[in-house]
């Protein structure tokens, strides 16, 4: 397949999609990610990926792109990232190998989806039944 065709639709999604280098710096980055993130690529590309990341999430995040490396699987998984403005928010991620011309793992692709409503809407609901469960008990 004709890598231009891949990249516009990379280029064209609506879930952010990230590539990193075994060095976790950021060597792509979609309009998506510029959305979701706040971060424009061409500040994005060469940062390390740790800026966007929560220092509980760190050691995960490495074991997950060293998994990737070694050719293992990382099950999608929901985790906590911070936006440029601060902001932290809710993504469900799945990453996946980035290969070269001749198979090599080369890096990670990283590819996200905003989750954060969907969470503060749960945690919204919880919150009121549990208000309500409190009431019923005075």
């Amino acid at each position: 397949m004709d890598k231009y065709f891949l990249a516009s639709i990379v280029q064209s999604s609506d879930d952010s999609i990230v590539t990193v280098d075994f060095d976790l710096n950021v060597t792509s980055w979609n309009d998506a990610a510029e959305r979701l993130m706040g971060y424009p690529a061409a500040d994005a590309i060469g940062m390390p990926l740790t800026n966007l990341t929560l220092p509980d999430d760190f050691k995960d995040l490495v074991d997950n792109v060293k998994k990737i490396r070694e050719g293992g699987h990382v099950p999608i998984y929901d985790t906590e990232r911070v936006k440029q403005d601060g902001e932290h928010i809710f993504l469900r991620t799945k990453l996946s190998p980035v290969m070269d011309d001749d198979n090599k793992v080369i890096g990670v692709a990283t590819i996200a989806r905003d989750q954060t409503d969907f969470r503060r809407a749960v945690s919204a609901q919880e919150g009121e039944r549990e208000r309500i469960s409190l009431e019923l008990h005075d």
